[in-house]
């Protein structure tokens, strides 16, 4: 007789759990089982072949689509006043369906996951953005808080706050514009109660532009590496004297900024990810020529020079 194993919201099932109990009063607890699984997964990817870790991701943020249950979720089998009005269609994975109107998406079913276990309990734009873009509550959130250094750090933030870097490529980027609802910014976007430092680095502008440029991402007129290199160990040498003077968060601020923009400017690989014209035509009109297909191909390009994090931002509240 087979018994359906009960997992746990963390992964782990309710007979491991009971070995958890029985085996932290010899020394092994959560953390050594865990590394277990880790190990085991590890085995299981080298096994299949597969071996690689992601290095990257891309967050395609929609602020407002059509229902799930008319795409990804059709819930067939539901009364006619709940499901949707459209039909379902078989996708390259056995039992998966999706929405009729789907079929490119249906025919690449095997290239992605869909997870339809996650969810939230609030029905407001700005908090549930913040629970999607930090996997927590925002503190202290009401109908229309807007984002704040009270707030939890993004993915991104996080990530910079875990492993700086200091090669010149941002940790995080998002384009092409902020979260907004009328003169309310979302939250969830930046670095929260990390501090500034750690803000992902925010593009405003449309990509599907002929003018559209990232300025300040090369040196200037008659000014090198080198002489740009004294400068920012004078710069350092000046805020080591400031620092003992000052340590307000602002101060900081503007040091990381500093540091950030001095490895940006001696790093050409970014610059050179922001030129789509160095696309060929044809690649760019697969994406689309209009802002939302231009800004997926400069995420692209973005990752391919090492961004771990980018968020492309979709329509408009």
């Amino acid at each position: 007789m087979s018994v359906k194993s009960h997992k746990h919201t963390t992964g782990v099932t309710r007979r491991e759990l009971l070995q958890i109990g029985y085996s932290g009063l010899m020394g092994v607890g959560l953390p050594s089982l865990m590394g277990q699984r880790l190990q085991a997964a590890k085995a299981a990817r080298s096994k299949n072949g597969s071996s690689r870790t992601p290095k990257s991701v891309l967050i395609v943020f929609l602020t407002g689509a059509v229902s799930h249950h008319d795409t990804f979720d059709m819930k067939p089998e539901a009364p006619a006043e709940i499901r949707g009005q459209f039909k379902t269609t078989a996708t390259s994975i056995a039992g998966l369906h999706v929405c009729e109107h789907l079929p490119k998406l249906a025919a690449q079913a095997d290239k992605y996951a869909i997870v339809r276990s996650l969810s939230h309990k609030d029905n407001n734009h700005l908090m549930s953005t913040h629970y999607v873009l930090t996997g927590e509550w925002q503190p202290g959130g009401f109908f229309d808080k807007v984002a704040s250094r009270d707030d939890w750090p993004s993915y991104a933030a996080g990530l910079a706050y875990l492993r700086p870097r200091s090669d010149g490529i941002p940790t995080g980027v998002n384009l092409p514009t902020f979260l907004l609802q009328g003169p309310l910014t979302w939250p969830g976007q930046h670095a929260g109660l990390l501090g500034p430092k750690y803000d992902p680095w925010q593009i405003t502008g449309d990509p599907n532009k002929k003018e559209f440029r990232v300025d300040n991402l090369t040196l200037g007129a008659g000014l090198d590496v080198d002489r740009l290199s004294d400068r920012h160990a004078l710069l350092g040498s000046l805020n080591q004297q400031r620092d003992r003077l000052s340590q307000s968060s602002v101060a900081r601020r503007m040091t990381s900024e500093l540091d950030l923009a001095y490895s940006i400017l001696t790093t050409s690989k970014l610059a050179q990810a922001f030129e789509l014209k160095r696309e060929p035509d044809a690649m760019r009109d697969r994406y689309g020529r209009h802002t939302t297909g231009q800004s997926l191909l400069l995420a692209r390009r973005l990752i391919e020079v090492g961004v771990p994090v980018v968020q492309v931002n979709v329509g408009r509240v």
